[in-house]
């Protein structure tokens, strides 16, 4: 497979993560780096298949993506882990999960807005009694997306078709250069040349 647009990308990806998002010695995992040519890379793995996306930017909600598949790809010496922190308030394990401590794979996964919901409307109506300035009420809510967005991560990655909005996708390990491959630098600079070639004829005057 060659370098191609990030949606025929993303349809590989997924159709392969949605087989088996998970299993007993099967996780699947993600980095994310700034390459030399100024562009930003994910490398999105699982233990028999890996993917090289490019992105030209972080900050914009729809940027421009290709990416390419890597062929014999190292799980074992280029997967880096990401454990669960202690968070102080929260339950050591939550549901069929990981406990603390545990890596947490890449995957899709719910996120329990209903409680948001429900604890946004006690704060709102602490306000109105006059029990909590809207400053305070705003930094509880804030508080209390992230403990969900963390009880998220403790749960085991699911199909797509198995999962309702909103949807976490993640995690991603920020990186640097020094932790990914001489082949993963070699592909890194092809696409950051293509990329910048597309840019040019989409923007004659891109930087």
């Amino acid at each position: 497979m060659g370098v191609l647009p990030g949606e025929e990308i993303w349809d590989d990806i997924l159709k392969k993560y949605n087989k088996k998002p998970h299993g007993r010695d099967f996780k699947w995992g993600a980095i994310t780096y700034r390459s030399p040519g100024g562009f930003y890379d994910a490398l999105i793995y699982s233990p028999d298949a890996a993917w090289l996306l490019k992105k030209d930017t972080i900050y914009k909600t729809k940027p421009t993506v290709i990416g390419i598949e890597i062929k014999d790809f190292d799980f074992e010496r280029s997967a880096p882990r990401i454990r669960i922190p202690r968070v102080p308030g929260m339950p050591q394990a939550v549901g069929k999960g990981f406990r603390r401590g545990a890596e947490i794979p890449y995957g899709f996964r719910n996120v329990d807005m209903k409680e948001v919901m429900e604890f946004t409307m006690e704060m709102k109506s602490e306000v109105e009694q006059g029990l909590k300035t809207p400053n305070q009420a705003v930094n509880a809510i804030m508080k209390k997306v992230m403990q969900s967005t963390l009880k998220a991560t403790r749960r085991l990655p699911q199909q797509l078709s198995a999962i309702e909005p909103p949807i976490l996708e993640g995690p991603y390990v920020v990186s640097g250069l020094e932790s990914i491959s001489k082949q993963q630098r070699e592909l890194s600079a092809k696409l950051d040349a293509d990329l910048r070639r597309m840019m040019h004829r989409r923007y004659p005057f891109y930087g």
